[in-house]
């Protein structure tokens, strides 16, 4: 940023929040370019909730200093431990025309539209007996795959009290995730503040959190979809058109065939 505007030159972060709790991007997408402001868009924006500022240290997922993490840092060590998951991928006994697919998707590197390169939350709701009560897609920014799901966990559940829904069976398809929100993983220092924002929500009702497989939520998937055409959020008060199938074999049950590894 060449030059900053003297009537924001003072503001501090939670300065660049709106009345309605969203950032600011209508002032900071003239002073930075596209791809900063939706990684800015895909972070949650300061609460007093939240409790008191923490310093974090980028060099640990933890956000912990170590001699060790910064010696990694300075040698540039952390890009190839980034970097290691190649070597599980060129040991999969798959054909060679995959193993470059799947490659090529873990660094971006799929010829594809733009919509692609950004996150998307999306949720649906259900009564007991199956019924559509809504669902919504938001196009969160850019970030990783973990803090989307943490996004769409937290924006589901701030909708669902909204309605009023008291008791709440939450499936989830990334176990990673449900581990954090039940307390067995350690987390990360990215997705800190939000995985209490959802633990503060899970307090004072009914809420079962269950994991399932992805083609469990096939869904919420093409709610996404839909929201990747889309800015900001999109709510479904019916289902949308395209995806009646899918409810339809949610409410009888059809199951998918799934390959696992023994």
């Amino acid at each position: 940023m060449d030059h900053i505007p003297a009537e924001i030159d003072q503001w501090k972060v939670a300065d660049m929040v709106d009345d309605e709790g969203n950032w600011k991007t209508h002032t900071l997408s003239p002073l930075l370019p596209p791809e900063i402001i939706s990684k800015i868009t895909a972070l949650p924006h300061p609460m007093e909730a939240d409790g008191a500022d923490e310093r974090g240290w980028p060099g640990d997922r933890m956000g912990r200093f170590t001699i060790s993490s910064a010696y990694k840092l300075v040698c540039g060590y952390h890009e190839l431990e980034s970097d290691a998951i190649w070597k599980h991928i060129w040991r999969l006994e798959v054909p060679e025309r995959i193993r470059c697919f799947i490659w090529r998707l873990r660094y971006g590197r799929i010829p594809t539209n733009k919509c692609n390169m950004v996150s998307l939350g999306a949720e649906e709701f259900y009564e007991h007996q199956g019924a559509w009560i809504g669902g919504y897609a938001k196009n969160i920014g850019t970030t990783n795959v973990f803090i989307t799901e943490l996004w769409g966990v937290y924006e589901g559940l701030c909708l669902a009290r909204q309605r009023g829904l008291m008791n709440v069976e939450l499936q989830i398809d990334s176990l990673a995730v449900v581990k954090n929100l039940e307390g067995k993983s350690i987390g990360s220092n990215g997705g800190r503040s939000l995985i209490r924002r959802i633990q503060c929500l899970l307090q004072g009702w009914n809420v079962r959190v269950r994991h399932v497989y992805r083609e469990a939520n096939k869904v919420a998937d093409a709610l996404a979809s839909i929201g990747c055409q889309s800015v900001g959020c999109i709510m479904f008060d019916i289902p949308p058109v395209g995806i009646d199938q899918l409810c339809l074999d949610d409410r009888l049950r059809v199951t998918t065939p799934r390959i696992v590894a023994l």
